[in-house]
């Protein structure tokens, strides 16, 4: 027989699970934090991507048709008139590989922003099951990003 499993989430919601032998006394409800997300999008690892990228097109672009595409490691990809056109159409929108980065962080802030105004970040969800208390506690440390609260589920 099948053990049901309920949680009433922070928000007033409803968490359900159906597990065939276990029982599950608590769930970790969890919320993304905005100020987490907000300083993911601006983490400066994305810049060092952003220049990566520019670099590269920097270098396609100085490149004749038919030279190799990639030097290291050797490729037998070649360049081609469309690979040029691209790299320098990517030059002219973004001189500098800070004018990419800054576009690109731009493009994420506005991603969380939109979350907000989405409600996002005020939505509770089940992040996990447990057996128990002190074992729900270990697991919550799975999530740093999110607001945390083990709560007592109902079995039926």
């Amino acid at each position: 027989m099948a053990n049901k499993h309920t949680a009433v989430l922070p928000d007033g919601s409803i968490a359900k699970r159906v597990s065939q032998n276990r029982v599950y006394s608590h769930c970790i409800a969890g919320r993304p934090i905005y100020t987490v997300a907000l300083g993911s999008a601006t983490h400066e690892t994305h810049n060092i991507s952003a220049r990566n990228t520019h670099a590269h097109y920097a270098r396609v672009a100085k490149l004749n048709v038919g030279d190799r595409k990639y030097i290291n490691p050797p490729s037998s990809i070649l360049v081609g008139p469309l690979d040029i056109s691209q790299a320098v159409a990517f030059l002219r929108q973004f001189p500098t590989a800070e004018d990419y980065a800054a576009h690109l962080r731009a493009a994420r802030v506005k991603r969380v922003e939109d979350a907000k105004t989405d409600g996002y970040f005020d939505k509770w969800e089940a992040l996990g099951w447990s057996s128990r208390r002190d074992l729900a506690e270990k697991a919550a440390g799975q999530w740093p990003s999110y607001e945390k609260q083990i709560i007592e589920a109902r079995v039926s």
